[in-house]
């Protein structure tokens, strides 16, 4: 599994409380907290997997950035970010021909950039969302 570097795994907990109050799942913040904090690899992409499985979200990984126009949002995207040396995860909520609307969990706020600039910097790794009838935690 690819590693993706993060701050300290709050891409991995922002991503997973956008994802979670996206579908109107309950948590408490100190018990996912607690949960993500269980987890060695705070950046891989099968602990937000597993993570998002236990609230009842199945997820799919699909590789290939020319597909991801064609999946349904949200879905989890791995991508290098601008002026930093790292790769981290973003949330995709809306897409159109011209412009991506993501939620960077780093700062925990929506942006919206061009399609074209999201492609440059997506590194062809999704994580495609469903809420699942499995109860989790």
């Amino acid at each position: 599994m690819k590693k993706i570097r993060g701050v300290d795994g709050r891409a991995l907990e922002g991503s997973c409380k956008f994802i979670l109050g996206f579908y109107d799942i309950a948590y408490r913040k100190i018990d996912l907290s607690t949960l993500i904090a269980t987890y060695q690899d705070r950046q891989s992409i099968q602990t937000i997997r597993d993570i998002l499985f236990g609230y009842g979200i199945d997820s799919i990984r699909l590789s290939g950035s020319d597909k991801f126009a064609k999946v349904d949002v949200p879905f989890i995207a791995i991508f290098r970010r601008r002026n930093l040396s790292f790769v981290g995860f973003t949330v995709v909520i809306a897409i159109d021909c011209a412009n991506i609307t993501l939620f960077d969990p780093l700062v925990e706020k929506l942006q919206i950039i061009t399609f074209n600039d999201f492609i440059s910097l997506d590194i062809g790794e999704l994580l495609l969302l469903n809420r699942s009838v499995h109860t989790g935690s």
